[in-house]
Formats: structure tokens, sequence, C-alpha cells
């Protein structure tokens, strides 16, 4: 079930460069802000989930999971994906034949989840072959 708006949390273990280098588990949560078809820079498409905070580096694979049922998997997180707009005016100045151009911008980072709905004939196609091997 895909629920827009829905609360999800999600653990793993963000990439941080702490002094002994061991990696700190953190519980991320927020909310699903939409479901729609991503283009990955890969130029994979997949059915994603958009979720309402960044995904740090080292938090690629984590399961999301809807806060009311965490026993429940419904995205496994791929990938961040930063957004920007405009606040401010560009200027260009020209000096000495060079041209300068200053913008402010805000940048905004939404973590993607790949959806895990409708991947049931995947995963016996993938997973069986895998067990056949073994």
């Amino acid at each position: 079930m895909l629920i827009d708006g829905g609360d999800f949390v999600c653990f793993g273990y963000p990439a941080e460069g702490g002094l002994d280098n061991r990696p700190t588990g953190r519980t991320i949560r927020g909310y699903c802000q939409r479901w729609f078809s991503y283009l990955d820079s890969a130029g994979r498409r997949y059915f994603a989930l958009e979720m309402s905070c960044p995904a740090p580096a080292g938090l690629s694979g984590s399961v999301v999971a809807y806060a009311q049922r965490p026993d429940v998997a419904v995205g496994v997180v791929t990938a961040n994906h930063d957004s920007y707009v405009l606040l401010d005016r560009v200027e260009e100045v020209q000096r000495d034949g060079s041209v300068y151009r200053d913008s402010t911008s805000r940048v905004i980072s939404y973590g993607i989840a790949a959806s895990l709905s409708n991947t049931e004939n995947w995963l016996d196609e993938h997973l069986s072959s895998l067990s056949a091997t073994d």
C-alpha cells in the first residue's frame, strides 16, 4: 500500500569521518512526499518514493517502512536528489575581458527509495536463479 504523506522510518549507517572510522547507526524519520517514476544518473528508471529528508552517503540499501508498520518494507534507499531554486539575482561583471557570474540559490535535498511494491515476480525470478546455483 502506498501512502502519500505517510510517516516512514529507516535505519542505516551513514558515512561519517569519525576518529575511529566506525559507522554509527542512525534512525531516519520523515514523510513520503510522493511516489513517482524516477530516472537515475545511470539511465535506469524505477518507481520510487521521494523522502522528505536527505539520504546521507552510506544510507543506500537501508529498508524504508511506514512508521505504523515497521515490519513491512515499502522501499530501499537508493539515492539523494538535490534540487535548487534561484533565490536572488544573477550578476555578470566584466573585468579585463573575463565575465564573473554571481547568484544566490537554495539547495534542497530529498532522499530517493526504490519502491518494493509489485516486485514479487522480479524477486522470484532473480532469487530462484541464485538458489539454483547454490
